[in-house]
């Protein structure tokens, strides 16, 4: 009866080690702007293809409204009017006015041009965009309204 219950003991272990190693998915946080866009964003960023490369672990997102978008674009002088990522911390903002006016693909490719830029951990707009195109499985979209 001991050996059983050592047997079965060892075997809750086991089982328990593999589950624990197995680790947490990355977490992807999006904050901001209305459920719908959360929602929106979520959607699209499940659908991009992170089998080649990995989706950085605990990428936030804030939607924040136009107005403050532009301020923080015009203060820190950074030169985009959609999105912009902090590499290090991961997190990316979004222009509120861009989803309001872009089609879901084009929503999924600056997703995909972002997390492009934390994967290389780089400021490159073409190595952004390459991974951007391997992420979705197409090329740019255009992006003017």
């Amino acid at each position: 009866m001991k050996f059983k219950v050592l047997i079965l003991l060892l075997w809750v272990i086991f089982i328990f080690t593999l589950v624990v190693a197995q680790g947490a998915a990355p977490q992807f946080i999006v904050e901001g702007s209305t459920t719908y866009e959360r929602n929106r964003i979520i959607r699209l960023e499940q659908s991009l293809n992170f089998t080649q490369e990995p989706m950085p672990e605990g990428w936030e997102t804030t939607i924040w409204p136009q107005d403050q978008f532009e301020k923080y674009v015009r203060d820190h002088n950074t030169p985009t009017g959609i999105a912009f990522t902090f590499l290090g911390l991961d997190h990316t903002y979004i222009n509120e006015y861009f989803l309001i006016w872009a089609n879901d693909q084009q929503v999924r490719f600056v997703l995909a041009h972002e997390a492009g830029h934390m994967i290389c951990e780089c400021h490159s707009e073409d190595k952004a965009d390459a991974i951007a195109r391997v992420l979705t499985g197409e090329d740019r979209p255009p992006l003017e309204r």
